[in-house]
Parts: C-alpha cells; structure tokens; sequence
C-alpha cells in the first residue's frame, strides 16, 4: 500500500467510525449491520458476541432509544498490518441522559475501542471486529502500562 493509498483508506475508515455512531446516536442503530463485513467479530456492551449482520441487527433493535445518547470519538491510531486489514484503537467518550433534555453534559464513561476493518473485494472498508475497555466510570478496567 503506497502513501496515497493509505491515506485514502484511513480517510475511509475514519468517516465510516463516525457514521456508525452518528446512527447510533439518532435512534438508528440497526443500519449500523450495513457498517459490519460478514462474517463479524463484534463484542456486544453488556456480553455476548455478534458473528453476522443479523446478529447486530438484532441487539440494536432492542436498545432503549428513549435516552439521549452522544459519542465523541477521539485519538483514533490507524496501523495497516496488509493492504486490505486495518487496526485501530480509539477513545470514545459517552453521554447520555433521559428524553427530551436538556441534561448537564456529564460524561457516563471512557472507553478504548479496539477495532478491526476489512476491505472487501468490492473495494468498500467495512467494520469486522470491535471491542471496548472501559477506562472511566461503569466497569471501568485497570489500564495496563505500555
């Protein structure tokens, strides 16, 4: 993968973590599974694992919408072990509160994603595996030296 090349897709992969919680945030979460390569690898908040589009489908149809929820994405780290696998690590910093609002914006968590992404042979960056540490607030984790 050139210089160009690799910029491009950091571009792509980048605007496609942003979508995926842009619908999140909107109550929408289940066009997130177009977001997903299939198979997937996708450690679902508060267990379990979804291995297809389906799968997170599925868990987002049954998240409370009611809330307010916002996620702000930050120091997201591109590496590119092959020209169609990407890794990333990025923070993610959570809001969230009771509909309508307004709310004080207290955050109610920090998490590291850890994030993989795959190219198909269509060309088209999609996200395969994802995990999260909580770092700050509910179930945070101790953070490991590096």
């Amino acid at each position: 993968m050139n210089k160009q090349e690799e910029l491009l897709a950091r571009v792509e992969i980048e605007a496609l973590a942003i979508h995926y919680y842009f619908l999140v945030d909107r109550g929408r979460g289940v066009e997130t599974a177009e977001l997903f390569a299939e198979p997937c690898d996708f450690d679902l908040p508060g267990g379990g694992t979804a291995t297809t589009r389906q799968e997170v489908r599925d868990f987002y149809a049954k998240r409370d919408n009611t809330k307010i929820t916002r996620h702000v994405s930050a120091s997201m780290d591109i590496q590119f072990p092959s020209s169609d696998r990407a890794v990333s690590t990025r923070t993610i910093t959570y809001f969230a509160g009771d509909a309508p609002g307004p709310h004080p914006a207290n955050v109610v968590g920090v998490a590291d994603y850890y994030e993989e992404y795959r190219k198909g042979d269509d060309g088209d960056w999609k996200l395969y595996a994802r995990s999260l540490t909580p770092v700050f607030g509910r179930n945070a984790k101790p953070v490991p030296a590096e």
